[in-house]
């Protein structure tokens, strides 16, 4: 990209355009940055196996004004290894060909860059590279101390300190980057005492010590160490030189200490707290509430549950001096019984407001918690405002502090939270870290702080110490979202509406507003209501009848049955002198059951790293594709399982035994804790995973306790885990999934015409099925739907000219392309993926002519069958790397039709490469700065992650985004209706693309009708209109009714369709146990009245039209709600 020349401005600096990116800053730094360190010998440090590191510094460091200088805390192993070396205790940095010379030059750049921005906004003379700045890096590890343990390491700090301390004195830098955290606490002079020692929290703080200024940041080594995966063909993921994007974190950190002080400091914030304690007052206040638009909301409660919770107190704060304190059920709180109701009545009243006109916004930290039982307390369905979440913020700001609890070590070790007495980690998530990162410390100093907070019950409301705290939350969270927006306005994004890059500020407030407050809204809805499990099915897991464990058993059968198992046992009984009785395997899970053969002479065991290494490694001779890094042993893992699974059959059952005790320790045991912990969860059988978005670069939600996403999905023994989540009594079970989100999202955003059509063709057919009445019109349109309805059959004709079956291997070979290049997966990636199609198709093909056989075929299919496993044979023994031209030809065949595509992925990676940055047309960044660092591997990895990250984060937000439009609008349809729908759908989960939700019988239909059309052309039309970016195709949804998750019943658009999946999901209710065969008749036709009742359908037809089809004949109508149905399609009985 052409980068613009730099302009003079009238203060006589030159400065560069904000145009030119990262990597170009490294090459167009004056030369005396780049060319002019000179190594001249420095003091020796005067312990054992010190080493000394020459100082590189600027040629012109005597006479700059400007004198920069970077205190490394670790000399980068890579460094070390390439250096040369003086003698056997001095070296060098690096070359040029350094991660951390040419990161330092990157930052250097980079922080100029985002100082010119910061002088533009907040005004003030910046220092200028070009005449007055000058660079210089010195060590201070100067020894090797990563063999000890934190305590050792200590001892050597004073001398490594009062080194640094004499060479800044010698070469009297104006400004010092100390970049670690045992560095920056030592020189700076910091204590060690838990609560005022908290570098981490004041990195990019600038302060003032001895005439000169310093800035905390991070040590360089952790972020730019090479891993051995970060090499090959460069599928190694997100890993390959993740920690180093953080170098933004970094040149920001400079950008402040260049400038002189925090530029976006929020020291001078000081709270007053306002006690509520009169009715007079608490009106008063709510006056004052109704004249602002936006407001900060807090809350501090009895404990952290939804339903078995009490709200201590509210809080409210409309700008940044004030903060007011409600007691609401607090038990020592001022008001009488009557007094509370009133005061929860009107609050109910305003934060469960549906009018659009009356809409505020609430600011918060982590709002999820404070709206997720404000819901439960005051009884409301859905809270309409809008919420801001400055944690979400600090994330769209820079996704990548997420990293920082890995970036950051205290001698080696993991750092823990300040004060913290169940010593858990650190991350820089909570609202102490970050209004300390502002350089506010109050919650530091406080006398009532984050660690006394679950003793709000036993200090009185009106306790100073108390009020403080609790007004400071909301008077902190308003300084910091106003504070965000100016940060913001110093970053640029590319702008894929203007095809430019452009300040942030303006989408990083609508996606601040718009997405990631309806995402909070989404996380605090599924936290409060969690999904329906089947307790007394998951114990049954547990015991010895269980299908799991009878499974377990026929896999050892069959693993005993191999020779090379049995010869492998009988030399470790040689080995041990002695017959051994016992389990094959120990136990499939502890404090399960014990599954294992009990027959004498057995002692292999398939959980004990020597026997796998011994049977594996030493019997069958296999390859080992990784070693432990503390034994230096071949590890036989997951990996190493499925790359032999097809060939070997002790690796093919050594994966089921694993898959099995994963489902068995993870799902049944696991949960079964989990459940058992939650007093929500003990009263209402519900299982409450956590969710954010804080920990997830991409934008994709990540959930815990337990993790969702990683839910098996496929094969008879996912069915068993997935059989846990059932229909709690009263509903049924709502499952919508997006259809081929990321192919869509990706085709969307690189606006290619052929593969947008072909989504279209899609749907037009689905609208002509919905409005179709004869059957033989119907049974053709679906016999055209399955060929030209599927996306990846389309998407063969379009690059191969031709129509293939579902089960044809091209549509697999076309898929995987299409998601493997979406993926910005490597040639040999994309060749594995074609072997494994072609070994799929075989095997599938070998069990089809077996089965026919099997079933009497009156043809000769011998010479076919030994034709297919000659060709399982061949496969097997094939390598990944063999299909590399037959992947290399398909890509490049659809790269010749979707020509639009591959503008876009070459745009993308450029940008990646180049700027450092990529963006989704929302505005959300995805900051790859590990492309600044130069190493192949990192450039190459931030490429991959730069073609899929706007994907991925579009297609998950606009997910989540259009599940919460469909909630607010079902609430709105709801207060309409004054005759029926007095329940409300529960959102109770995420999986990937789906969601989850649990609706009572009355709610069916209608909400049926509402999320189909919201979550596509609604939220389409929705973001078209916000983000001024048109989206020609809507997503499209699944969706399936169920009992249990196990057996779903798929609504394929037809009326007829619709009535079987509610006529199939009432016999599955009757199944479980939740109704009665006698009760099975009323529960359909509860489902059925909102469609019987023609003034509901004309309303919901009209705002909420099925495929965006305006008008559905009454004869089909009449398909879905006749007193009884037509004989099922699928010749089935009712």
């Amino acid at each position: 990209m052409a980068t613009k020349q730099q302009t003079q401005n009238k203060d006589g600096f030159k400065r560069r355009s904000s145009n030119v990116t990262p990597v170009e800053q490294i090459r167009r730094l004056p030369d005396h940055l780049k060319s002019g360190y000179v190594y001249k010998p420095t003091p020796s440090v005067n312990v054992d196996d010190a080493f000394n590191v020459d100082i590189p510094l600027s040629a012109n460091w005597g006479k700059a004004k400007h004198r920069l200088m970077f205190v490394l805390q670790t000399v980068p192993g890579r460094d070390m290894a390439i250096a040369r070396i003086q003698n056997s205790k001095t070296v060098q940095l690096a070359g040029d060909g350094s991660p951390v010379r040419t990161s330092i030059y990157g930052v250097v750049g980079q922080s100029l860059t985002t100082l010119s921005a910061i002088t533009k906004l907040r005004g003030k003379t910046p220092v200028d590279a070009a005449s007055n700045l000058a660079v210089g890096v010195i060590n201070w590890n100067a020894a090797k101390t990563f063999h000890l343990d934190a305590r050792r390491a200590a001892v050597y700090d004073p001398t490594f300190t009062q080194r640094v301390k004499d060479l800044i004195e010698k070469h009297n830098p104006t400004h010092v980057v100390l970049c670690g955290h045992n560095v920056a606490s030592s020189v700076l002079g910091l204590s060690s005492a838990p609560l005022t020692d908290y570098v981490q929290e004041r990195l990019g703080w600038v302060i003032k010590k001895d005439g000169r200024l310093y800035t905390p940041s991070l040590d360089l080594d952790p972020m730019l160490s090479v891993k051995k995966d970060d090499g090959g063909d460069g599928d190694s993921g997100e890993g390959a030189g993740a920690l180093a994007d953080l170098l933004f974190a970094v040149s920001n950190h400079v950008a402040h200490l260049l400038y002189g002080q925090h530029p976006f400091s929020l020291k001078a914030i000081k709270t007053t707290p306002v006690y509520i304690n009169t009715i007079d007052k608490f009106d008063k206040l709510m006056t004052v509430l109704e004249r602002y638009d936006t407001m900060a909301l807090d809350i501090e409660t009895r404990n952290l549950t939804s339903y078995n919770n009490a709200v201590h107190t509210v809080q409210f704060a409309v700008n940044t001096e004030k903060g007011f304190v409600i007691p609401v059920d607090h038990p020592k709180g001022p008001f009488t019984d009557d007094e509370r109701l009133y005061v929860k009545k009107k609050l109910r009243a305003f934060i469960g407001r549906r009018s659009e006109e009356g809409r505020k916004t609430f600011v918060g930290a982590n709002i999820k918690f404070d709206t997720r039982v404000l819901r439960a307390a005051l009884k409301l369905n859905v809270i309409h405002h809008h919420v801001i979440d400055v944690t979400a913020g600090e994330a769209l700001l820079d996704e990548n502090i997420a990293l920082l609890p890995d970036a950051i070590r205290d001698h080696g070790q993991a750092l823990m939270i300040p004060g913290d007495k169940q010593n858990k980690r650190w991350t820089p998530e909570n609202l102490r870290a970050i209004y300390t990162s502002y350089e506010n410390d109050f919650y530091y100093k406080a006398t009532f702080g984050k660690e006394q907070r679950n003793l709000t019950a036993l200090i009185s409301p009106d306790d100073p110490a108390f009020l403080m705290y609790a007004a400071t939350d909301v008077v902190a969270v308003l300084a910091i979202a106003q504070m965000q927006v100016d940060r913001a306005k110093v970053q640029r994004v590319y702008s894929w509406q203007e095809q430019r890059f452009v300040p942030y500020d303006r989408l990083f407030t609508l996606h601040r507003l718009y997405h990631m407050g309806r995402q909070s809204h989404g996380l605090s809805t599924m936290e409060q209501h969690g999904s329906a499990i089947d307790l007394d099915y998951m114990i049954s897991l547990t015991e010895p009848s269980s299908p799991l464990i009878a499974e377990l058993k026929e896999v050892y059968k069959q693993l005993r049955s191999l020779k090379s198992v049995n010869a492998v046992n009988d030399e470790l009984i040689r080995g041990v002198g002695i017959a051994t009785r016992g389990g094959l395997f120990s136990r499939a899970t502890a404090g399960v059951t014990k599954v294992a053969s009990k027959s004498a002479g057995w002692l292999f065991s398939f959980n004990k790293p020597a026997h796998k290494k011994a049977l594996f490694i030493e019997h069958l001779e296999l390859e080992p594709l990784s070693f432990s890094e503390k034994t230096g042993e071949p590890t036989i893992d997951k990996a190493f399982l499925a790359k032999y699974a097809e060939t070997y059959p002790e690796a093919k059952l050594g994966q089921t035994i694993q898959e099995i005790q994963k489902l068995l320790s993870t799902y049944v045991v696991g949960w079964i804790k989990l459940l058992r912990a939650d007093p929500d969860s003990i009263s209402d059988k519900h299982f409450r995973a956590g969710y954010r978005f804080f920990h997830v670069v991409t934008g994709r939600l990540a959930s815990f306790k337990p993790n969702h996403q990683n839910i098996p999905s496929r094969g008879r023994l996912a069915k068993l885990i997935k059989r846990m989540f059932r229909a709690a009594k009263g509903e049924i079970q709502v499952r919508a999934d997006y259809s081929a989100h990321e192919v869509r999202m990706g085709g969307i955003a690189a606006r290619d015409p052929k593969i947008l059509k072909s989504f279209n063709a899609g749907l037009k057919l689905r609208q002509q099925l919905l409005v179709t009445i004869g059957e033989d019109e119907i049974k053709a349109l679906e016999d055209k739907l399955k060929m030209e309805g599927d996306i990846h059959i389309q998407n063969v004709f379009t690059v191969f000219k031709k129509w293939v079956p579902k089960s044809h291997i091209l549509r697999d070979t076309i898929k995987n392309i299409a998601f493997g290049l979406f993926y910005g997966l490597g040639l040999l990636s994309l060749a594995a993926g074609l072997r494994t199609n072609k070994i799929k198709a075989a095997v599938n093909e070998l069990a089809d002519l077996e089965k026919q056989v099997k079933d009497g075929s009156d043809k000769d299919l011998t010479a076919d069958i030994e034709r297919i496993q000659e060709e399982l044979l061949r496969l097997r023994a094939s390598e990944d790397k063999d299909f590399s031209n037959e992947a290399q030809d398909v890509t490049d065949r659809f790269f010749a039709v979707f020509s639009g595509i591959k503008s876009y992925l070459d745009t993308v990676s450029k940008h990646a490469s180049d700027h450092c940055v990529v963006s989704s047309w929302t505005g959300r960044q995805r900051r790859l700065f590990r492309a600044m660092s130069g190493h192949q591997a990192f450039v190459a990895s931030a490429q991959r992650r730069g073609k899929n990250a706007p994907i991925q984060g579009s297609a998950s937000e606009i997910g989540i985004s259009g599940t919460m439009l469909s909630m607010e609008q079902y609430d709105l349809f709801k207060a309409r209706q004054r005759y029926m729908l007095k329940t409300f759908p529960k959102f109770t989960r995420v999986v990937h693309d789906a969601s989850y939700f649990g609706v009572r019988y009355a709610d069916v239909i209608p909400f049926i009708w509402c999320y189909q059309y919201c979550a596509t052309f609604g939220i389409a039309d929705e973001w078209s209109k916000r983000y001024g970016f048109p989206i020609p195709v809507p997503p499209e949804i699944e969706i399936e009714m169920s009992a249990t998750e196990d057996e779903g019943y798929k609504w394929d658009w037809t009326m007829r369709g619709l009535r079987e999946c509610i006529e199939k999901t009432a016999d599955a209710l009757v199944a479980i146990g939740n109704i009665t065969q006698d009760e099975r008749s009323d529960v359909i036709d509860q489902i059925l009245a909102p469609a019987r009742d023609s003034d509901m359908m004309r309303e919901l037809q009209q705002v909420f039209p099925i495929l965006n089809v305006p008008a559905i004949p009454d004869e089909l109508f009449d398909q879905l709600t006749r007193t009884v149905p037509l004989p099922y399609r699928d010749g089935k009985k009712k």
